[in-house]
């Protein structure tokens, strides 16, 4: 299990994966117009665009496999997602690749970091030391996608 940089050929699987994990975990707590909305802004191309922009994208790879995806915005000091192959979850990637990125923050001198925890992943990032500030929305093409604003001090 390592810790490496997206890179642009990686777009697909990193899509592929973030959509089939929206699809078939995520589906638990959101409405099928929620879904629908949210995996139409995780196609290859926008994430291709995403890689090119953000500079602090990551991927854990096992068994030569994308096994999830975390990106942090350190000016913004957050984590801006978090993916974990739906079919492996529990297997420990998300909270390796979660401590990679806080780890990576500790060493730009950043002292805390906020998230927007779905609701399906908030136990995960509560199990993580992360605490729940307020519930808030995103609005996306109209259509409003719950989750919760968490912290953590590093």
């Amino acid at each position: 299990m390592r810790v490496r940089k997206a890179r642009i050929d990686d777009s697909k699987e990193i899509s592929k994966l973030m959509v089939d994990t929206i699809k078939y975990l995520n589906s638990k707590d959101y409405n099928k117009k929620q879904i629908k909305v949210w995996i139409s802004k995780n196609t290859v191309a926008r994430t291709k665009e995403k890689i090119g922009k953000r500079k602090n994208m990551f991927v854990i790879i096992d068994d030569n496999k994308i096994m999830g995806v975390g990106a942090i915005d350190i000016s913004g000091k957050k984590i801006t997602g978090l993916y974990v192959r739906y079919n492996r979850q529990g297997g420990g990637y998300g909270k390796k690749l979660l401590k990679y990125l806080e780890n990576y923050a500790r060493k730009k001198t950043v002292n805390g970091l906020k998230l927007y925890s779905t609701i399906t992943s908030f136990d995960f990032y509560k199990s993580q030391g992360y605490k729940k500030i307020r519930k808030v929305s995103h609005v996306v093409e109209g259509i409003d996608l719950p989750c919760v604003l968490m912290t953590k001090k590093l």
